[in-house]
């Protein structure tokens, strides 16, 4: 769910307890934890550097706006910071045209799939509930 379409606290756990109470197989289990927190999903900024400053990981927005997935994204941008932040202090200049270096090598790695799976979940926010369900149901039919 987008946090830009929740209405009040808690509401997310309530849309989950109804999933749950819709399925069997799911009232069978048991919270361990409860855990929450939010998951930047927008497209990449156009920026994530400035003089003395990389932003890695979910700060840079390098998620994966349709999985949610980030730890492999976060461990790129952070090696490529590390890359690059080293010999920025090395030379002794971590002026923003030094970690320019630092931009283009995260988005020559990442920004393409970012962009097209960003794209690809502001589609499927479009979709009713309804059209899901026959997605999944078909995808389900396939070996």
């Amino acid at each position: 769910m987008q946090l830009s379409n929740i209405k009040g606290r808690g509401e997310i756990k309530s849309y989950m307890d109804k999933w749950i109470e819709m399925h069997d197989w799911a009232r069978k289990g048991r919270a361990v934890h409860i855990i929450t927190g939010a998951v930047p999903v927008s497209h990449p900024p156009d920026s994530v550097i400035n003089t003395g400053v990389m932003l890695v990981g979910d700060a840079a927005r390098a998620s994966d706006a349709l999985t949610g997935g980030g730890i492999a994204n976060a461990m790129i941008t952070g090696r490529e910071a590390g890359i690059v932040g080293a010999e920025a202090v090395e030379a002794g200049d971590v002026s923003k045209e030094m970690l320019q270096r630092y931009e283009e090598r995260w988005r020559e790695k990442l920004e393409d799939k970012l962009w097209r799976n960003w794209i690809a979940k502001e589609k499927f926010t479009d979709l009713s509930d309804d059209t899901l369900n026959k997605i999944i149901s078909l995808l389900m039919e396939v070996d």
